[in-house]
């Protein structure tokens, strides 16, 4: 037996008390029930039903007066009491919680679709039979009866896929809908760089980014063993000029023996580095300098945070929901 609250009891007596009285008449009572049956309606959540001489009237007593002021709405159950009724919230979702379930309805989604198509196409399943033997004469062998039970309907399985791809409609027809007005600014620094972007179009520049960051980090740099200067007529980098010899192989003989009556003198050719002028180097590079690639990087990290930001802002906004797939499923399948 369902167990009434105390306090529910307490001011459904008072309630009744009052209306011997002359009280408002919005009030309730409390319903005697027999032992076994819960003492109130499904959704009730007090245990406290209204009485059956009970109008239901537009009165200034009526305790909604108080919820409408707070901007709620009283929640919708079969049957319920204006005075004893719970408040159900009425905050919207976010964009960014539709984000975040959008992925496991549609797993969950294309998991059920499959397990239907795959069992529908076994069939064993849509398949039943019931027979029974009956033998010609009463001394007869008698056989008990067989069956087989249709496991598989296929309209309660089009019920269900019309369930599954109602709710995966919805969630992607909401989260497109709200997309539209989902909307921030880029800011880095305190300063606008982008003003009222849509969320898909954030989404694509996170994307972007990523890719750029990887570009930046692989830019060439200059050699940091040399001192480079700008060079502005060619745009390019330049090191200081540096001077270096160049020389050239002189063939010299060295007399290791002189030459005898009986023997030839003994002469040994090695070659000798002679000077023979001076080369001037000067290096030139089209790559950066690390100073510039860093700045770079960090430029590109600021916006790359800046945009998750607008994102994450965007998504904030509240849902607009739309229901398409009651409409589209139920003229499929209606």
């Amino acid at each position: 037996m369902t167990r009434v609250s105390f306090r529910a009891t307490f001011r459904a007596r008072r309630c009744a008390d009052v209306m011997h009285e002359g009280s408002p008449p919005w009030t309730h009572t409390l319903r005697r029930t027999r032992p076994g049956r819960p003492a109130h309606r499904a959704g009730c959540g007090w245990g406290v039903l209204p009485a059956p001489s009970c109008p239901r009237l537009n009165s200034p007593y009526r305790p909604e007066s108080h919820i409408a002021r707070q901007g709620k709405t009283p929640c919708c159950v079969e049957g319920d009491n204006p005075l004893f009724r719970k408040i159900g919230s009425t905050v919207m979702p976010k964009l960014n919680q539709i984000i975040a379930v959008e992925k496991g309805v549609k797993n969950r989604s294309q998991q059920e679709l499959t397990q239907a198509h795959h069992d529908l196409q076994k069939p064993q399943l849509l398949s039943g039979i019931s027979r029974t033997y009956q033998p010609r004469d009463e001394e007869g062998e008698r056989f008990p009866p067989e069956s087989t039970r249709v496991q598989v309907r296929t309209q309660d399985v089009l019920k269900k896929t019309q369930e599954i791809l109602t709710r995966l409609f919805d969630v992607t027809a909401t989260k497109d809908l709200t997309n539209c007005h989902a909307k921030a600014d880029v800011r880095v620094d305190g300063r606008v760089l982008l003003k009222g972007v849509p969320a898909t179009y954030l989404l694509f520049l996170e994307k972007q980014l990523v890719d750029l960051h990887t570009f930046v980090k692989k830019l060439p740099t200059l050699d940091p063993s040399e001192s480079w200067v700008p060079d502005p007529a060619q745009g390019l980098w330049a090191t200081e000029p540096v001077q270096t010899a160049k020389t050239k192989k002189v063939p010299r003989n060295h007399v290791k023996s002189e030459a005898t009556e009986k023997h030839p003198a003994q002469v040994e050719v090695y070659y000798e580095d002679i000077v023979v002028g001076y080369w001037k180097t000067v290096k030139f590079s089209g790559a950066l300098p690390a100073t510039r690639m860093n700045d770079l990087l960090e430029r590109v990290e600021k916006l790359q945070q800046a945009v998750k930001f607008a994102r994450e802002e965007a998504n904030a906004v509240e849902v607009e929901e739309m229901k398409a797939g009651e409409a589209l499923l139920g003229y499929l399948f209606g």
